[in-house]
């Protein structure tokens, strides 16, 4: 069968695959097979985006432009982002600032409730970061992994810049200058 029309099974059925496929590890393979699905037949396009959107990841800046004028194109796929993933391809490299911290992004991303932060060198960004993260009002998770930061006190900044912050997940982080006393 081509389409949900002609297929056998019930609609109740194939959403359930759907969102099977969108559950996927390996987020490139998700993204492909989740494309496949929407270019199936009308009927799989809607919860085929629903999963394609639900966790977005930015491994290179230009990503970033590209999906704002595909929201700014789109606006009610932005309401679909629940996750956003931050993840440089060229971590083991210098990847400079890496401009995912933008005030048209978080006033465009009402819904996302789960930042990941992973293979990240946070040492190299401007403290207007932060100032630009507390945009983010709907993020109540907060996941930092294999994150270099600059010292202790740069992370509880980056966890005091997301005020509805409820939830925070660490894991093998961290600091390029030792800890200073605290005054």
């Amino acid at each position: 069968p081509t389409s949900m029309e002609s297929s056998r099974l019930p609609i109740e059925i194939c959403e359930a695959i759907i969102d099977f496929c969108g559950c996927e590890t390996y987020l490139r393979s998700r993204y492909l097979t989740l494309r496949s699905c929407a270019l199936t037949c009308k009927k799989w396009r809607p919860r085929s985006r629903l999963n394609l959107f639900n966790r977005v990841r930015f491994r290179y800046s230009q990503q970033v432009e590209d999906f704002l004028r595909n929201i700014k194109a789109n606006p009610s796929l932005a309401d679909l982002v629940c996750e956003l993933h931050i993840t440089p391809a060229e971590y083991h490299k210098n990847h400079g600032v890496f401009a995912f911290a933008q005030k048209p992004l978080a006033q465009q991303l009402q819904r996302v409730h789960k930042l990941v932060f992973d293979h990240y060198r946070w040492d190299e960004f401007p403290p207007k970061y932060y100032r630009t993260l507390s945009e983010f009002k709907s993020i109540t998770c907060l996941e930092v992994s294999t994150i270099t930061f600059r010292t202790p006190r740069s992370l509880v900044h980056l966890v005091w810049s997301l005020p509805q912050l409820t939830e925070l997940i660490c894991g093998l982080n961290t600091f390029t200058s030792p800890p200073t006393k605290l005054q």
